[in-house]
């Protein structure tokens, strides 16, 4: 089964677990998600706390999407 919303497709077995993303977010939609001011201190923040294990792939992609539904991408 595939579930395809806001340009993320998740692949799931019949009991509706996530097995694995296959579509990543647009560069445009990451720009969106860190804003305009401290891109590069967010981007490292986020870098380590998916290295630390506090915060995961799956969360950051819906994080990104969600951050971005209802924007008109340019």
């Amino acid at each position: 089964m595939v579930n395809q919303s806001f340009g993320l497709i998740r692949r799931m077995d019949n009991k509706g677990d996530k097995i694995m993303v296959v579509d990543r977010v647009s560069k445009q939609m990451v720009e969106y998600w860190l804003g305009t001011d401290n891109q590069l201190k967010e981007a490292i923040e986020v870098i380590q706390e998916l290295a630390n294990g506090q915060y995961t792939i799956d969360n950051l992609n819906e994080d990104i999407i969600t951050t971005n539904i209802g924007r008109e991408e340019k």
